[in-house]
């Protein structure tokens, strides 16, 4: 399960991911996702929640990777994952973090929804 929303006064977006993302789910998690940024002016904000996700096959990955680079393209100022301690969540964000770097934009890792916004500085 994927849920996007855009908040155009903050010019960020919150995604959320739950369980196994199948490949045809991430396709329309990726077609959501770039609508919403296509909304937004660059220097934007992505929140990832991450805590209840499981670790992609390589197909839906490689699909995934689709929205970090996208978020790069379209002028990324900052990127949060909010993970969980459970495994399942480390090794689902470690699976984006490589293409992160080789793009050039730093994701801070958080615990909560209020980490995340101290982050970005909306306390």
């Amino acid at each position: 399960m994927f849920e996007v929303k855009l908040n155009l006064p903050r010019n960020a977006v919150f995604c959320r991911t739950v369980g196994k993302v199948e490949p045809d789910e991430a396709r329309d998690y990726v077609a959501s996702y770039k609508k919403a940024l296509d909304q937004l002016a660059p220097g934007f904000a992505v929140i990832s929640d991450m805590r209840n996700t499981q670790p992609a096959a390589t197909e839906t990955r490689k699909i995934m990777e689709e929205m970090v680079s996208y978020g790069a393209e379209r002028g990324i100022g900052c990127g949060v994952r909010i993970l969980s301690d459970e495994m399942n969540s480390q090794i689902g964000s470690m699976q984006l973090d490589r293409v992160s770097r080789e793009l050039g934009y730093k994701v801070y890792v958080v615990t909560s929804y209020d980490e995340a916004k101290q982050v970005l500085g909306w306390t």
